[in-house]
């Protein structure tokens, strides 16, 4: 459930979801931490996507940095 919409919400708009997440107040503080980390990975690996379709000139450069991030 809440994973699979931080995927979503990371690839589309981050900083909404990440609100919610810090007002939810039931949510295990695990839960929240996690749901926050995949969205805000899911967001800069879509960000890179985006850079990397919109300007084909720099698409390699593009996929190595938003990857490494991504991976760190």
């Amino acid at each position: 459930g809440v994973m699979a919409v931080a995927a979503v919400a990371g690839a589309v708009e981050v900083d909404p979801f990440i609100l919610a997440m810090l007002r939810a107040p039931d949510a295990p503080v695990t839960q929240v931490v996690a749901a926050i980390l995949i969205a805000t990975l899911t967001n800069t690996v879509a960000k890179g996507a985006y850079f990397a379709a919109l300007v084909p000139a720099r698409r390699r450069a593009a996929t190595w940095r938003y990857g490494v991030w991504a991976l760190a």
